[in-house]
Parts: C-alpha cells; structure tokens; sequence
C-alpha cells in the first residue's frame, strides 16, 4: 500500500472532515469537529509551527493523522501528539510514519529534547514510541462523566 504524509490543506472542507473521522474513531473521548479543525490551524501562533499531518493512501483516502508542532512557552519544547490511523489501516506503520517528521522538525528548531503522550492500553503505540527512542517520564489518569440533563449535575 502506498501512502504519503502531507500537510492538512486549509480550507479543504473534505479534509477537514477526514480529520475529524479519524480522530473520533481513533480517540472517542475527544470533541472533533470540521470547525474545531479548521480554528486549530487559523488559531495557532507561528512560533508554535503548528502542523496537521494526514496519512493519504494512494486513492486520496486519509488513513490516519498526527500532529507535529512546538511546545514553544515551554522548556521541554519538542512535540508530537493525537497520532490516529483508521482501524482498517492499523498495523501498516501509518503512525510510524506520521511520527517521523516530529523529531525531525523538533531538531531542526533546536530542541534538544522532545515529547509525545499515550494511553498506557495503546501497546501498538507505546512500542512505536519506544521505537523512537522516547522513554516514559510521566503519567496521567484520565476521568470521565456522564452528563445528565440540564438541572442535574
């Protein structure tokens, strides 16, 4: 399978919207929208060097997608983050390869060091990021509600 990794283009609802696919699928806790996509891009300073990467096959279908970016106020700056592939993809090093830009973009900057999250159930994942030599460093418990109607909390 021939896949190439490629800027999310602005602009492109059909894109945008692809985005959103994968990321429901691949993190369903998290709130993805065609408009939340587009205010992330148009929203994020330069400095930043905010990317949205997409995974396309070579049918135009997007597979998955990462972002690359800096934490650029923090001192730990380099990072890479919301790594999803369409579960139809797994296992054909799409994550691997949407990883790959991240340290690379990360050095050319001038970072000296770089992050990434996981889920701790994610193994695929966590050996990826083993792979490319990232070490666990912390961990984060993540807690949800379910939200009843309007008067109840």
């Amino acid at each position: 399978m021939t896949v190439s990794i490629r800027d999310l283009r602005p602009g492109d609802p059909w894109d945008a919207e692809s985005v959103v696919r994968v990321r429901r699928a691949a993190l369903p806790f998290m709130i993805a929208t065609t408009d939340g996509v587009a205010f992330e891009l148009s929203s994020a300073p330069a400095a930043k060097r905010h990317r949205l990467l997409v995974a396309e096959t070579a049918d135009g279908l997007v597979a998955g997608t990462a972002e690359a970016g800096l934490a650029y106020d923090s001192p730990e700056p380099g990072r890479s983050a919301m790594t999803g592939t369409r579960r139809a993809f797994r296992g054909r090093g799409l994550a691997r390869l949407a990883k790959t830009d991240s340290p690379r973009r990360a050095r050319a900057a001038g970072c000296t060091e770089a992050f990434t999250g996981n889920d701790t159930g994610n193994e695929p994942m966590l050996a990826i990021n083993t792979s490319f030599g990232y070490e666990v460093c912390a961990t984060e418990t993540r807690y949800a509600k379910q939200l009843k109607g309007p008067d109840q909390s």
